[in-house]
């Protein structure tokens, strides 16, 4: 029988591995044979002295690890602690773990693009060969248009697209919202956010609360009190909080960075400034807080896509998987 086995880094709480557990957790409710396969960096490394050393290895066997991610605990998963190199086994590498392919010429495996940026960072680092990444027995899906284009461009062929989906959590629209949010993570937001927080308060009288050093149960309870979310940030990819924002029904105000610039939100074309251009800003607010309610109407669109996320991701799958099995 056939077994699909995902990698995934070991005790990472991001956006990408809460995605693997998703794929996992779907796969398995399809009736796929599904394992999720822990790292980290040491086992590269061991794995690479190993075959550098000309060890003809069958299969990649590393110590026994378990989902310890206390979020990740509602996705279903198998895990396992070795692979076989055989056509039998599908490998699905995010696209953060594109040297490990170097191991994997034996299976098919498919690259999942979950971002672009992150890639980039680790081509270039690694060294990898672009067409080594374009051999038959490779596929790759795509997560957004944004990596869609990308993959195009570089001559990609095999090419699906494989989204992921935004949990909705304890929604309830029964709360006062009276402040603005803006994301103020420092390595993905490359304005000055505290000097914009002061400039939107002063030009529309809010409260803007920058998004920081925040548990994930405070980052939703601000998002829930608030009007209007911003994020500036350089959207790698499908980015998880301005999804999260709009299902609280926020308002959303982007740059034209990266997938946002592809409007991956289906939000108001205006409402996607130019990096080049932030002081715009406070004006889209303004204009956004003249009528709310009004204003929140045009998102319904972008609402209702995100509400439908989990059911298209369901169908990407059966159609990718049931294909690359057969």
């Amino acid at each position: 029988m056939h077994e699909i086995i995902i990698l995934c880094p070991w005790g990472v709480q991001t956006g990408g591995p809460e995605a693997i557990h998703q794929l996992s957790d779907e796969l398995i409710s399809l009736g796929f044979n599904a394992s999720i396969f822990y790292t980290t960096n040491a086992d590269f490394e061991a794995l690479q002295t190993l075959t550098s050393n000309g060890t003809n290895l069958d299969a990649i066997d590393i110590p026994e690890r378990i989902n310890n991610v206390e979020l990740y605990k509602k996705y279903q998963t198998n895990s396992v602690k070795s692979i076989k190199f055989n056509r039998n086994t599908l490998v699905v590498l995010p696209e953060t773990y594109l040297n490990w392919q170097r191991f994997f010429k034996r299976n098919t495996s498919l690259i999942w693009w979950l971002s672009v940026d992150n890639a980039f960072s680790y081509l270039d680092m690694m060294k990898i060969n672009l067409n080594s990444i374009k051999e038959k027995n490779i596929h790759h899906a795509y997560q957004s248009n944004y990596a869609k284009n990308f993959l195009n461009a570089i001559g990609i062929k095999n090419l699906s697209p494989l989204s992921d989906y935004t949990p909705e959590g304890d929604l309830k629209n029964e709360y006062e919202k009276n402040i603005i949010t803006m994301s103020a993570l420092p390595h993905k937001v490359h304005i000055d956010v505290d000097h914009f927080k002061k400039e939107i308060e002063n030009h529309c009288n809010i409260e803007v609360r920058l998004l920081r050093g925040m548990s994930r149960e405070q980052v939703y309870d601000a998002l829930d009190h608030s009007l209007i979310y911003i994020d500036f940030g350089n959207f790698p990819g499908k980015d998880r909080m301005p999804r999260e924002a709009l299902i609280r029904d926020c308002c959303l105000i982007t740059s034209d960075a990266g997938a946002a610039g592809y409007n991956e939100f289906c939000i108001p074309e205006e409402y996607i400034l130019s990096t080049s251009s932030p002081q715009l800003i406070k004006h889209a607010c303004k204009n956004i807080l003249t009528n709310f309610p009004l204003s929140l109407e045009r998102y319904e669109l972008s609402k209702r896509k995100i509400m439908n996320e989990k059911y298209i991701f369901s169908s990407e799958i059966f159609n990718l998987f049931k294909n690359l099995l057969t």
